[in-house]
C-alpha cells in the first residue's frame, strides 16, 4: 500500500479507495497488537517489523477504537503515573507490578529504564518496577535509583509500622558500691521541755518527797532539764551495698513514638509506567 493509501484519512474519509477500519476491524488489530497469547512471539514480532517497514498508517484513534476512557498518554517511555482506578489505565501504560516483560515487545520502554528494575531472565526479557505496597522516594544522595527496600511482595510492612527489639547489658561480674558522706552543720542550738518519762531531754536522776508523818517516802520525782548546748557541728556517713555477684539486664519491647503513632498520611492508587508506543 502506498503513501496515498492510508488505511483512514483525516475525519475517516476513504483515502485512495480504502475506507476507514470498521470497529470490529479495529478490535482485531488491537487484540493483535496488545495479546501476548493471541499470537506466537516469533509473529507478532514479524508484524511489527512489517507495519514499521511498510507505508502502512494505523492511528492512535483506530487501535484504542477511537477513544473512549481507555485512551492513551502520548508521553515518553518510562514515566511513572498515578492512577485512580483500574479501568482508568491508560492505553499505553502498564501497571507497575514487577513482572517480566519481553524486550523487544516493549523496546521503547526498555531502552529507557534497562534493566535497573531487574533483569529478568537475563536475556529476553526485563522487570518493570514493583510498586504495590510502595510509596516513591526521591533518587539522591542515600538513596539510588531503583534502589528498594528488598522486600518482596506479601510482605511489606505499609504505612503503619513498628520495630520490636531485644538486648542483654553486659555482665559486669560480682560488685558493690561505697556510700560515704556527712550532714549539714545545723549551727549551735539546744533543746528545753517539761520533765516526764519518754522524753528525749536530758535526764538527771531521781530525787524522793515524803508525805505523811514519819518521813515515808510515797513516790519519786524524775528530774528532766535542757539539753546542753553542743555547738556547730555534722555527722558522717560510710558504708557500701551488698555484693549482688556477676548478673545481666534484659531488656525488651516495642518502640513508639512519631506523628500518629508512626502511621504516616497515606492513599492508595495505581501506579503505571509508559512504554512510549503500543505493544
Amino acid at each position: 500500500m502506498s503513501s496515498g493509501q492510508q488505511a483512514g484519512g483525516e475525519g475517516g474519509a476513504p483515502v485512495g479507495g480504502i475506507g476507514r477500519l470498521t470497529e470490529q476491524e479495529q478490535k482485531l488489530v488491537a487484540k493483535l497488537l496488545s495479546d501476548p497469547t493471541y499470537f506466537p512471539v516469533e509473529f507478532r514480532t514479524w508484524l511489527k517489523q512489517f507495519f514499521e517497514g511498510s507505508d502502512i498508517r494505523i492511528t492512535q484513534g483506530q487501535i484504542v477504537g477511537g477513544g473512549g476512557s481507555n485512551v492513551a498518554t502520548g508521553l515518553p517511555a518510562g514515566i511513572i503515573l498515578p492512577v485512580a482506578a483500574a479501568a482508568a489505565i491508560p492505553a499505553d501504560c502498564l501497571v507497575c507490578d514487577g513482572s517480566a516483560k519481553i524486550r523487544t515487545d516493549y523496546l521503547n520502554l526498555f531502552n529507557a529504564i534497562g534493566v535497573g528494575w531487574g533483569a529478568g531472565d537475563g536475556t529476553t526479557t526485563f522487570n518493570i518496577p514493583d510498586l504495590r505496597d510502595r510509596a516513591l522516594y526521591g533518587q539522591g544522595g542515600r538513596i539510588s535509583l531503583a534502589q528498594t527496600d528488598g522486600v518482596a511482595f506479601g510482605s511489606r510492612g505499609g504505612p503503619d509500622h513498628h520495630h520490636d527489639f531485644g538486648q542483654t547489658s553486659n555482665s559486669q561480674g560480682s560488685h558493690s558500691h561505697s556510700v560515704s558522706g556527712s550532714t549539714d552543720t545545723r549551727g549551735n542550738h539546744s533543746h528545753s521541755g517539761a520533765s516526764g518519762e519518754g522524753s528525749t531531754l536530758a535526764y538527771s536522776g531521781p530525787t524522793t518527797a515524803a508525805l505523811g508523818s514519819g518521813g515515808t517516802s510515797r513516790y519519786l520525782v524524775n528530774n528532766w532539764g535542757a539539753l546542753n548546748t553542743t555547738g556547730d557541728h555534722s555527722h558522717s556517713i560510710s558504708g557500701s551495698t551488698d555484693s549482688q555477684g556477676s548478673h545481666s539486664h534484659f531488656v525488651s519491647g516495642p518502640t513508639s513514638g512519631g506523628f500518629l503513632s508512626d502511621r504516616a498520611s497515606f492513599a492508595g492508587v495505581i501506579y503505571v509506567i509508559t512504554i512510549g508506543a503500543s505493544a
